[in-house]
């Protein structure tokens, strides 16, 4: 045999037994295929509700991958991720992506959630349709890829404990009032979504009749205009006793930043309540100015002028 044969028979027998020494074992993956739905009626409107589950949500939501997360956040719109993030590096973990997003009505986000790492994937959805005086949200959860029948039943009582222990009892006690966002992260925030937040806590503390919210996010030396004259806080806030809103839509938001932390916003309300055991349906023009003093907001100024 001649040299130029031998060779390229040496060197592919050679390869051939590298090949075989570093094949990756090959194993067969399970997978399965399951849909998980529950209803819960929680007693809020449909807008408050969406905002209560979105944007910040680590005052209900406490599973997560590293324990102590330093942010934990849905962004409601289109393309915007469910995140966890660990620290101030910005390590962390893309739970799933938002793909369909309207307020008060639907959010949807696709993502393998707490199963990262396996060949997984969940299509959640949550809607929310009025009834009553609060609202039926309803959650879709298919779960398809390498889960079985005992992790199905485990992610079912997961979704319950979530939505109707932990979001449930974060609306009903007034918490969400509190948190920091019903807005984007930090960094993607503004100083009008900041304003129309508060303003936005401010009418839904009202509709679940927590005066005590309401006070405390008006100054001191806040001053109310409306067609009966000036009021001062003390004197809205005794008057507001005998009053309850009980749903409210907010249009035609506009908002003229004063200085790095205040503005004004201006906006038409539709509103329907109950005033010292009278029945109302109104409709007016809102100004207010907020502005952020020693780290809490608070507003100094509102007229209210009704709508011809």
């Amino acid at each position: 045999m001649k040299r130029n044969t031998i060779l390229p028979a040496i060197l592919s027998t050679i390869f051939l037994s590298c090949a075989l020494s570093a094949q990756a074992e090959v194993k067969p993956l399970a997978v399965g295929g399951y849909t998980i739905e529950l209803d819960v009626v929680l007693p809020a409107s449909p807008e408050v509700v969406y905002d209560a589950a979105t944007g910040d949500i680590s005052g209900w939501w406490d599973h997560s991958f590293s324990g102590h997360p330093k942010k934990l956040y849905i962004e409601a719109k289109p393309g915007g991720g469910f995140y966890e993030i660990f620290n101030d590096s910005g390590d962390g973990v893309l739970h799933a992506t938002v793909n369909y997003a309207e307020r008060g009505k639907t959010l949807r986000f696709t993502g393998p959630l707490g199963f990262s790492g396996r060949a997984l994937d969940s299509v959640v959805t949550w809607t929310f349709k009025p009834e009553g005086t609060g609202t039926r949200m309803h959650v879709t959860c298919n779960v398809v890829g390498q889960v079985s029948a005992d992790e199905a039943k485990i992610i079912d009582q997961v979704w319950q404990h979530f939505i109707a222990e932990r979001l449930k009892g974060y609306i009903v006690s007034g918490d969400y009032l509190h948190k920091t966002a019903g807005k984007p992260p930090e960094g993607a925030s503004s100083l009008e979504q900041q304003i129309v937040a508060q303003e936005r806590a401010g009418l839904d503390a009202l509709k679940l009749g927590d005066l005590k919210t309401f006070a405390d996010s008006t100054a001191d030396d806040a001053i109310f205009l409306d067609s009966h004259g000036p009021a001062s806080k003390a004197e809205v806030v005794e008057h507001t006793a005998g009053f309850k809103l009980l749903e409210y839509t907010m249009e035609d938001v506009r908002f003229h930043p004063l200085s790095a932390n205040s503005g004004l916003i201006v906006y038409k309300i539709t509103e329907k309540g109950n005033s010292h055991g009278h029945d109302f349906a109104v409709q007016s023009y809102i100004s207010s100015i907020w502005a952020e003093r020693d780290g809490k907001w608070l507003c100094l100024f509102s007229q209210e002028t009704a709508a011809k």
